[in-house]
């Protein structure tokens, strides 16, 4: 089941304008929230990063009507546990004028699966660089870069892939954002490099200050990468310890990491 502007659909039925502009020109955004013992997880971190997305493109964004809508799609679906996407895209009319900043309201589901294992083979992708843009912190409907990447890591048989900008700078992972730790420091890279700004690194972060943990955000090149004790993944669904980039292989056993996963998990 889906729900379009507040409306419930079965699967079977497509409710969906064929000129749809997030269709038609990726003109869009989406957010991926895990729900958790029937609970949204981070809503209102999701919600802030959408409505600055939605700033951004000139979206109409009712934020009051958006979670409205995902609550009533909450307890309609009577869903326990998995990840709702939210997708929001600026309603029919013009071409790559416009007619108006309105909004359709799209929310499907998926199941959510306990993500355990190390990725053990992971490989830097060069053949297409993520730069900064004022869309980069975003989740965007036009994910060509990553699918560009989804195809490298298919091809190369990879468990992960790290995508860099052009300046050679770490970006990120492909759903994830990336952290490393060397000497008992935490590492991650800016906005600036053109990184997605993530929630659950948000999450991160606080928790690392309230522990007095430090975190270092800055340009961080590949090298850096190398050599640092400890890499991990995080998004919302997820912290993943990264086993071995290239042929350099990581610590897979960090009290710190373990306590993030316990924290949030």
């Amino acid at each position: 089941m889906y729900s379009l502007n507040g409306q419930f659909f079965t699967n079977d039925k497509l409710n969906i304008s064929l000129d749809n502009r997030g269709v038609m020109y990726g003109d869009g955004v989406f957010e991926t929230i895990r729900v958790q013992g029937s609970e949204f997880i981070f809503l209102e971190q999701h919600l802030a990063r959408l409505s600055k997305a939605c700033e951004v493109l000139s979206l109409d964004l009712d934020i009051k009507k958006i979670s409205e809508h995902l609550f009533n799609y909450l307890s309609t679906s009577e869903l326990k546990t998995c990840l709702v996407k939210l997708y929001v895209t600026r309603k029919p009319g013009g071409l790559f004028e416009p007619v108006d900043n309105n909004v359709d309201v799209l929310i499907t589901n998926r199941k959510s699966k306990t993500l355990l294992e190390n990725k053990k083979n992971v490989k830097i992708f060069t053949a297409f660089a993520k730069n900064f843009s004022v869309l980069s912190p975003y989740k965007t409907l036009n994910s060509l870069p990553y699918v560009l990447a989804g195809l490298y890591k298919k091809q190369t048989k990879s468990d992960e892939i790290i995508l860099i900008n052009s300046e050679g700078n770490i970006v990120e992972c492909l759903y994830s954002n990336v952290i490393w730790i060397k000497n008992n420091v935490c590492y991650t890279p800016s906005l600036s490099t053109g990184c997605v700004d993530g929630v659950m690194l948000a999450n991160i972060r606080l928790y690392l200050q309230k522990q007095g943990i430090e975190i270092q955000t800055g340009e961080y090149q590949v090298n850096d990468l190398l050599v640092a004790d400890c890499v991990i993944t995080s998004n919302v669904n997820a912290i993943q310890y990264l086993e071995q980039i290239e042929n350099k292989k990581y610590n897979t056993c960090n009290k710190l990491v373990e306590d993030l996963k316990r924290t949030f998990f």
